[in-house]
């Protein structure tokens, strides 16, 4: 890997390239099924404690 070729890496949502004496990282845009695809058993949170009811809503 070169400055003139940076290689984007696997868990990014970015494109970078080399644009004469540029690096340019654009914004890559993620469909819902790539976006499901990366949720692995690591990076999913557990369930959340948010107390008691608030208001009217029903547990």
């Amino acid at each position: 890997m070169t400055a003139e070729e940076p290689e984007p890496q696997a868990e990014t949502a970015a494109e970078p390239s080399a644009e004469k004496d540029w690096l340019k990282v654009a914004k890559k845009e993620l469909d819902t099924l790539e976006m499901v695809s990366r949720i692995t058993p690591g990076n999913r949170h557990g369930e959340w404690d948010l107390g008691p009811p608030q208001g009217k809503e029903v547990w």
